[in-house]
Order: C-alpha cells, then sequence, then structure tokens
C-alpha cells in the first residue's frame, strides 16, 4: 500500500512541476489548498458510497472512542510537515527541498524506536542511510553539488534548514501518528480528519505568501490541478491504510521511492535523461527498499514457523 501510494504522490508532484510549466506561475499555497479541497470532497464521497446504512454512526466520520486526538495529531502534523515543505519550495531551489525533507524517514524510525519501542537493529539503520544517501544522489541538491550551470554551491540558510528539519520531523509524527492510529481505525476517516484540517490552514497559508486565490488562465493548468487533487486523495488513502499496519520505520523506507518514481517520470515523459550520479542514487534506493522487503519477509516466515512449532508443542502436551 505504501509503495502504491509513493507512486500516487510521484504523480502529484510531477502535475505541480507541469503546472508551473504550462502557464502563468500558482502559488504553492495555492495548489495545497486545490489538493485538501479534493481530498476533503473525495473522502466525503467515497463514505457516502461505501459505507451507506452506517452513515449516522458517529464513528464512520468521527473514528473509534479514544482515536480523537490521535486524529487530530495526525492532521496537525501532516498539515505543519506540507506547510514547511511549501515554504522550502518558495525560497530553496527543489533538489535541496528533497534532500531536507527526506530527513523525515530516518527519523520516522528513530522516533518509531523511542516512543512505540518498535525494533531498530544495525541493518534498519544502514538500509535508512543507504536510501538517504541515493535521495541526495538523485536529488543532487545545489548547495552541495552546485548550480547545474557550472557556478560555486550556494550553501542554505540557517533559516531554510531549520525549516526543512522542522518538517522532516512533522512528517516523521505523522507517520508515528498513523501508527498509533493502528488498523482498526477506517482509513477514509484518517483522510478526511487530515483533509479537514488543511482547508481549514491551506488557505491562511495561501493569503500569507500569495495575498489570496490566483486565477488559473489556461485549462491545462486546470486539469493538472485536478490530477493533483485525485492522485493526492488516493495517494493518502493507501498511505494511511498501509502505515497502519506495518512497522513505521520499514514503512516510511518506502517513501524513498518518490524521487526514484520522479527519476523516471523525468526521463521517460521529458526526456531529461539523468547523468550517471542520479542512477548510482536510484540504485541505491531501490537496493534499500528491496532489502527492507525481504528482511521483513524472512521475519514474517521464522515468526510463522515458531507459531506452528508452538501450535505443535502444545498439541504434544495436550494429548501426554
Amino acid at each position: 500500500m505504501v509503495l502504491a501510494s509513493s507512486l500516487l504522490f510521484s504523480s502529484s508532484n510531477f502535475f505541480i512541476f507541469l503546472v508551473a510549466r504550462v502557464g502563468s506561475p500558482i502559488p504553492p499555497a495555492q495548489t495545497l489548498c486545490v489538493r485538501f479541497f479534493f481530498q476533503a470532497g473525495l473522502s466525503i464521497l467515497a463514505t457516502l458510497l461505501t459505507r451507506r446504512g452506517r452513515l449516522r454512526d458517529r464513528r464512520v466520520w468521527l473514528g473509534l472512542p479514544g482515536n480523537e486526538f490521535k486524529l487530530i495529531a495526525r492532521g496537525v502534523f501532516g498539515v505543519g510537515g506540507l506547510g514547511c515543505w511549501v515554504w522550502l519550495l518558495s525560497n530553496v531551489s527543489l533538489s535541496d527541498a528533497a534532500a531536507i525533507t527526506f530527513l523525515n524517514v530516518p527519523l520516522t524510525a528513530v522516533f518509531a524506536r523511542l516512543y512505540l519501542k518498535e525494533p531498530y537493529t544495525k541493518l534498519d539503520a544502514l538500509t535508512g542511510l543507504l536510501g538517504l544517501l541515493g535521495v541526495v544522489l538523485v536529488a543532487q541538491p545545489a548547495s552541495v553539488f552546485g548550480a547545474a550551470t557550472g557556478a560555486m554551491a550556494v550553501p542554505l540558510s540557517p533559516l531554510s534548514v531549520a525549516v526543512g528539519l522542522c518538517g522532516a520531523c512533522f512528517s516523521a509524527c505523522a507517520f508515528l501518528s498513523i501508527r498509533t492510529i493502528g488498523p482498526g481505525e477506517d482509513a477514509y476517516v484518517v483522510t478526511l480528519a487530515f483533509a479537514v484540517l488543511g482547508c481549514v490552514f491551506s488557505p491562511l497559508a495561501l493569503l500569507a505568501t500569495a495575498g489570496g486565490w490566483q486565477p488559473v488562465e489556461r485549462a491545462a493548468q486546470s486539469w493538472l490541478l485536478v490530477g493533483v487533487g485525485i492522485t493526492g486523495f488516493f495517494g493518502q488513502l493507501l498511505m494511511n491504510a498501509g502505515m497502519g499496519r506495518a512497522p513505521a520505520g520499514p514503512a516510511a523506507v518506502m517513501r524513498y521511492l518518490d524521487l526514484v518514481n520522479a527519476l523516471w517520470m523525468q526521463s521517460v515523459l521529458l526526456e531529461d535523461v539523468p547523468n550517471g550520479l542520479k542512477w548510482t542514487g536510484c540504485l541505491l534506493v531501490l537496493s534499500s527498499v528491496v532489502s527492507t522487503i525481504h528482511k521483513h519477509k524472512v521475519k514474517a516466515r521464522l515468526e510463522e514457523e515458531r507459531a506452528k512449532e508452538a501450535s505443535a508443542a502444545a498439541a504434544v502436551a495436550a494429548s501426554d
């Protein structure tokens, strides 16, 4: 589920990339508003269509009793992370923003170990760092590698670093909050709660950064914004469902594929051939993802074998 959400989020980011290139620039906060409006509307529509007969049950809309605070926390952390991302898009290069933001993956694993007591082995740490190195090689942040024109690398300002780190921490906490909500909660409820909070805060961000809604002049931009909203909704739905079931750290590693998906879209759809370092980074990211999946498949098989052995031993003891 998280792998599929990664592909959808990559598609959403690709549409955002194209929006700025087919017409007059649109403020990032406005694109964020569109995404939240679509997410809220589609969440309500999906609930109405799939939960007929139970629409008067408060749990369909507000979640299970005791989860209210967790749902609010998930929404606040998620909106905070996206808000920091929007600020970075407005003030630093896309590559720099991506390199800082993806610190949320190793942070998620560390936080899950500290607060949820989930296992975090040396192999997990190595896998996370390997994937992060791959992200840096794919993104090739201008502050480290220099601009494409060969200019000297410009270090990030302390404010940009601080906002990026805050955004990474917010995102990691959002992942953890989904994990604490657990698989028993309806994924539509989690998605809707996040969208409602986003519909409240994103217009405020738009007013603060752009002064209000900017008209969309071309039909192509409108369709791309629709694509942003639809892919964002299904990406959130699958991520909420998947991360509620899987350990937070390994599930977060799947999000590294966002950049890999963006890389092949750039190469195939825009015919912009990446350099060797980008392909090397892509292989590192894929190796970290494959390693994580393989490790947990082996772990699941061992646990199943132990359960069978314990059941057989119990049967023998009962017969004796």
